[in-house]
């Protein structure tokens, strides 16, 4: 696999992978998630994930124990997790968490109805956006994570070193909530901030989902929201959630060579 592919692009193993705008993203065809995928296939879909950080699949139909298999080829599986949409700000997934996870998939579970939508922000490229001075806070900075509605129970760099592309990555969305160092007001102003680069248009991909499909997603790279199929659903109509299923990750590493630690 070719970094930096201007083109559409079909591998040796078979795998048609069609971009899905400049930065990010991308539509891959020519493969049965439900199939016995050789080694040459997975690393063919490692590869492509790591370059183009989202995957969608149209037309899988997997079932519960299909998805999981899916998922542990390419490590520890979590339980599954039955999400309704999110309609909050952009989410860093489980980052309060000490070592979050590396990957995290989608499916719907069940029929899609019609303009549901899907949204995510590639973290990398927020970075790359940033002015030099915000990026020089952010290379110094850690943030506290948590829960929703618990303490803090990490502290993450804010800029993250991908471990597999070495690419410099913002951890921050929702679950960010205060700038080792700042008080609460500095630290909303900071982060809103940084935050910001998430919503520049070309750091936003948008998905519509239709019946059967599956996302793979690096999750040390890309943010979601609205995972959910819940958006464009009509009066009186019920929005349906999607399965998601992740893979185990490491501790987040910083620029300074430190990884996360427990918040103080």
């Amino acid at each position: 696999m070719t970094a930096g592919l201007a083109t559409d692009l079909t591998t040796g193993t078979g795998l048609r992978i069609r971009r899905l705008s400049a930065r990010f993203g991308a539509e891959v065809s020519g493969v049965t998630l439900s199939g016995r995928l050789s080694g040459g296939l997975v690393e063919d879909l490692k590869d492509a994930l790591f370059e183009h950080k989202v995957l969608t699949f149209r037309g899988q139909h997997l079932t519960t124990a299909q998805h999981a298999g899916l998922l542990d080829r390419f490590g520890p599986v979590s339980a599954p997790d039955l999400r309704a949409p999110d309609h909050g700000e952009w989410v860093a997934t489980d980052s309060f968490r000490l070592s979050p996870p590396k990957i995290v998939s989608f499916r719907p579970s069940g029929p899609v109805p019609p303009g549901a939508t899907a949204w995510f922000a590639d973290a990398a490229g927020a970075y790359r956006d940033l002015p030099r001075p915000l990026r020089s806070l952010a290379d110094s900075a850690r943030a506290l994570h948590g829960p929703i509605g618990g303490h803090d129970v990490v502290a993450h760099p804010v800029t993250r070193l991908h471990p597999e592309t070495g690419d410099r990555t913002l951890l921050l969305g929702t679950y960010a909530r205060r700038v080792v160092g700042l008080d609460d007001t500095e630290s909303r102003t900071v982060l809103r901030l940084l935050r910001t680069h998430l919503d520049l248009p070309g750091n936003v991909l948008r998905w519509s989902w239709r019946t059967g499909d599956v996302l793979l997603v690096d999750a040390r790279a890309v943010f979601f929201r609205r995972p959910g199929v819940g958006e464009g659903v009509g009066e009186g109509e019920t929005a349906e959630p999607v399965v998601r299923l992740t893979v185990a990750g490491d501790r987040p590493l910083g620029v300074d060579g430190q990884h996360s630690r427990p918040a103080a």
